[in-house]
């Protein structure tokens, strides 16, 4: 039989069936076929493109967003209503952008995603401000 592929978000399997050997490899989809499918691979530039579908609209170009305005610092639970900023969010966040790395953070320079005391978050462009 002709060997099949299925792909899904995270993970792709590649089976291939002799008459003989079954074998199953998983790992990242080919450069070739992503690029033809018109996939990209997942960076901190991607996610920074994206970050306006996740993160209130609103908030692009402020300096800073308190609370009030759909920011729940306390909050850990995943939540289905979009365009809400909580405390996992961010952590998850932060998991993924190095704070360290100065090219990737200035890519959301126009975004106010640095927890501060007061349950407030500053605009990543003011970090040398807060650290």
């Amino acid at each position: 039989p002709e060997p099949t592929t299925t792909a899904t978000q995270t993970t792709t399997t590649t089976q291939t069936t002799t008459q003989t050997t079954t074998t199953q490899t998983t790992g990242a989809l080919r450069l070739e076929f992503a690029t033809a499918v018109g996939l990209e691979r997942f960076n901190a530039a991607t996610l920074a493109s994206n970050l306006g579908s996740v993160v209130p609209s609103a908030w692009r170009g402020r300096r800073v967003v308190s609370s009030a305005e759909r920011w729940q610092p306390f909050s850990t639970t995943t939540t289905t209503a979009r365009q809400t900023v909580d405390g996992l969010w961010l952590r998850e966040f932060w998991a993924e952008v190095d704070l360290a790395e100065g090219d990737a953070v200035a890519l959301f320079d126009e975004w106010p995603l640095i927890p501060v005391k007061g349950n407030r978050l500053v605009a990543c462009r003011d970090r040398a401000k807060v650290f």
